[in-house]
């Protein structure tokens, strides 16, 4: 992944490497990233207070962390500010970033979903059938068709 940052007269290219282990347990990873120029290092906090990202200046990204699925709040603030409150949808086996942005010297957050995983993991083998181009009748009619074939071809010799 990639983010421009910055303000408009300085804006960068920053690289992220990102991580797509699915999460474990029906849970979720989520990861912060620092867009906002105008704000100095911050502190993301998750659910209980459970640190998420800290001392995250613009252009970084935070680490992963094993969050549970729902509607998170995540508090942020910077150095020596009033901490903003930042509610955040995350689903079950989603890994998802978490961009927060300037919106009029206001912190935001919007979710990018990296990868998601199903909800619920079917048990046992999958159903897939013959194949696409597959008879939906089977097997057994290829069978007698091709008995047919060896029958006439036998006859035709024999005679």
């Amino acid at each position: 992944m990639s983010a421009a940052v910055g303000k408009t007269t300085t804006t960068g290219l920053t690289v992220l490497t990102d991580d797509l282990t699915p999460p474990t347990n029906g849970g979720a990873r989520l990861r912060v990233v620092s867009a906002a120029p105008d704000t100095s290092a911050l502190d993301v906090r998750g659910p209980g207070g459970s640190p998420i990202a800290l001392g995250l200046a613009a252009g970084q990204a935070g680490p992963y962390r094993s969050v549970p699925a729902g509607t998170l709040t995540l508090s942020a603030s910077a150095t020596g500010s009033a901490p903003t409150s930042l509610s955040v949808g995350v689903g079950a086996n989603q890994v998802i970033t978490v961009v927060l942005v300037s919106d009029n010297g206001t912190l935001a957050a919007q979710p990018h979903v990296d990868a998601a995983g199903p909800v619920a993991v079917p048990p046992g083998p999958v159903d897939a059938g013959y194949g696409g181009a597959a008879d939906a009748h089977g097997l057994l009619p290829d069978l007698l068709l091709g008995a047919l074939a060896l029958g006439a071809t036998l006859v035709a010799v024999v005679q």
